[in-house]
């Protein structure tokens, strides 16, 4: 699944590249809340529309989600939560633990009024590869 992109990710993405929104951009509702919400374009060459040959060329005001991964929030029983993919590979350290919560307090407050979307919006694919509540939320 693309990237899913905040307000404040299409706003600098547009000022920083110069382009329009819909040149990177596509709009899908969220199924749970009924938002129209954004996703970052994809190409059938690289997969992300910012790839190329293997780099990302907006990678230093990259989208939250990509900032995040694998760390992503979703709504389980109610509530929100902080849950890393993949995480039955390996085991976090507790440096690890504490380098993720600083991503996360760092990042958070960009996903803004968008809390509900960003953790109820279908991500196809991502469920294959499992996931496990790391943190309580701190959004």
């Amino acid at each position: 699944m693309p990237p899913f992109l905040t307000f404040y990710d299409v706003k600098t993405i547009s000022e920083r590249t110069g382009l329009s929104p819909d040149k990177f951009s596509d709009e899908v509702v969220n199924p749970a809340t009924g938002n129209v919400v954004k996703f970052l374009k994809t190409n059938f060459a690289e997969g992300c529309h910012f790839l190329s040959a293997g780099r990302c060329r907006i990678h230093e005001f990259r989208p939250v989600d990509c900032r995040l991964f694998p760390l992503d929030l979703k709504k389980i029983d109610g509530r929100f939560q902080w849950v890393i993919y993949g995480y039955h590979h390996c085991d976090l350290s507790e440096r690890d633990r504490r380098l993720l919560m600083g991503q996360i307090k760092s990042l958070a407050p960009a996903i803004g009024g968008q809390t509900e979307d960003y953790a109820t919006v279908p991500t196809r694919g991502m469920e294959k590869m499992g996931f496990k509540v790391v943190f309580p939320s701190v959004v």
